[in-house]
C-alpha cells in the first residue's frame, strides 16, 4: 500500500506524473498535487461541467482517444457513493474492504481518512444526521478510499453556510497537502473556491480559448481575466478630496496592507478584502495627497497592481 504522510491509502495504478483534461477544445494541465479551479459561466451547470471534465481527464502522455480509469479519476458530489443505512465510518470502510486487506488495516485507514476530512467525530453518525457540507466531506472520504490520482468536484461549496463551506475548503486543502492528490474543482463562486486554489481557469468569451493562471501571478497582471474574477469590486470613481489624487491599488500580504493603514498621506476611500489561503488580498481606492511623492513611491513598491484614476480613464503606473 502507498503511504502519504501518515495516511495509507490503496495504491493508484497511475504513475506520479501530472494529468490534463480538455476545456473548450484546449488542453488544461493538472499538475500533480495541485488544486485547479475552473470558473463556471453564468449558463453552466457546474456538476455537468465537472463530470464532462472528469471524463476527459488523461494522464500525461495519453492521447485524447484514451479513456481514463474510474479508479484513477473520481467525481465527488454531495452524497455521491454514500449508503443511507450505513454510518459515516461504514461508508468510508466499504471501498477499502474490496482491496483484500485485513480488517484492522481497513478500519484504521477509514478512520484516518475521516480525520483527514474533519469527520472523525461523526464516524458513528448516519448520513441523514449530517449537514450538507459534512455529507460532501463524507463523500470525499469515500472517494479517497479508492486511491484516486485525480478528484473532480462540481461546485462543492454550493448551498453551504459559511461554516460548512470552510470545512469543505479545509478538507480539499488537506488532501492536496497531505496526500498529494490532484484536485479539479468547478465553481460558480471563484473568490470562495480561490481561497485554496493553486491555479484558476476562466473560460474564454466569444469562442476564445480559456485562460488558466497561477493565482498570485494573475493578481500581478491588471489585464488578467483570472484576476478579474478573483478580486472584489470597489466603488465607482468618486471625486477626490481636495488636493488629492485617486489611486486604485491591489495589495497582497499583511505587510503591504499594514503599510497603507499606517501612512498619513494615504486616505482609504473604499477597501474590499479577501483571503487566498492564509494570505490577505485587498483592493483599495485611495486618496493620495498632492505632492506626497513618498506615498506614491511606496505604493509603486508594494502594490501588485496600481493605477491613478481619472474621471474617464485609468492610467497604469505599475504592475
Amino acid at each position: 500500500m502507498a503511504g502519504h504522510r501518515g495516511v495509507t491509502v490503496p495504491p493508484s495504478p497511475a504513475g506520479p506524473g501530472g494529468w490534463w483534461t480538455e476545456l473548450d477544445g484546449s488542453v488544461l494541465d493538472l499538475p500533480p498535487g495541485t488544486i485547479t479551479v475552473v470558473v463556471a459561466g453564468p449558463h453552466d451547470d457546474p456538476a455537468a461541467l465537472a463530470e464532462s471534465l472528469g471524463d476527459r481527464c488523461r494522464e500525461d502522455g495519453q492521447p485524447r482517444a484514451t479513456s481514463s480509469s474510474r479508479r484513477q479519476v473520481r467525481l465527488v458530489g454531495a452524497g455521491a457513493g454514500l449508503v443511507a443505512h450505513r454510518t459515516v465510518f461504514g461508508n468510508a470502510l466499504a471501498p477499502l474492504r474490496r482491496f483484500g486487506a485485513d480488517a484492522g488495516w481497513c478500519a484504521s485507514t477509514a478512520m484516518r481518512l475521516l480525520d483527514l476530512v474533519g469527520l472523525a467525530g461523526k464516524a458513528g453518525s448516519l448520513t441523514h444526521q449530517l449537514s450538507g457540507g459534512e455529507r460532501w466531506r463524507a463523500a470525499l472520504a469515500v472517494a479517497l478510499a479508492h486511491g484516486p490520482d485525480v478528484l473532480v468536484a462540481g461546485d462543492p461549496l454550493a448551498g453551504h453556510d459559511e461554516c460548512d463551506a470552510a470545512g469543505v475548503l479545509a478538507a480539499l486543502d488537506r488532501i492536496r497537502a497531505e496526500l498529494g492528490t490532484t484536485v479539479l474543482v468547478v465553481a460558480a463562486d471563484a473568490r470562495q473556491a480561490g481561497r485554496v486554489a493553486d491555479r484558476v481557469a476562466v473560460r474564454g468569451r466569444d469562442g476564445a480559448a480559456p485562460v488558466c493562471e497561477p493565482v498570485f501571478a494573475a493578481l500581478m497582471n491588471p489585464s488578467s481575466p483570472v484576476a478579474e474574477v478573483l478580486l472584489p469590486a470597489i466603488a465607482d470613481a468618486a471625486p477626490a478630496p481636495a488636493q488629492c489624487r485617486l489611486v486604485d491599488a491591489v495589495l497582497i500580504g499583511h505587510a503591504a496592507l499594514a503599510a497603507v493603514a499606517t501612512s498619513s498621506d494615504l486616505v482609504v476611500l473604499d477597501a474590499e478584502r479577501i483571503r487566498l489561503g492564509e494570505t490577505p488580498v485587498a483592493r483599495y481606492r485611495l486618496a493620495v495627497r498632492e505632492g506626497a511623492v513618498a506615498a506614491l513611491e511606496l505604493l509603486d513598491r508594494i502594490a501588485a497592481q496600481m493605477c491613478v484614476v481619472d474621471t474617464a480613464t485609468s492610467v497604469a503606473l505599475a504592475a
